[in-house]
């Protein structure tokens, strides 16, 4: 994936959180994340691989922010 792409990925992402489409966001899973994909929440200790940080999406109630 070129530099370009990557940009396009991320402003996709970017898109979806903004508009609050779970369900977009749990395509960009699997679309976007290679089957070793790992999430690491430090806070918590938390590591979620693909699948658990799909759900954790799909059940989030409502959606994420980041700021």
């Amino acid at each position: 994936m070129g530099e370009q792409e990557n940009r396009e990925t991320v402003e996709l992402f970017a898109k979806t959180l903004e508009g609050g489409d779970t369900d977009a966001m749990v395509a960009m899973f699997d679309e976007y994340t290679a089957d070793e994909f790992v999430q690491e929440w430090p806070q918590s200790g938390e590591r979620l691989r693909k699948q658990g940080a799909k759900e954790v999406n799909q059940n989030y109630p409502g959606m994420p922010s980041f700021q």
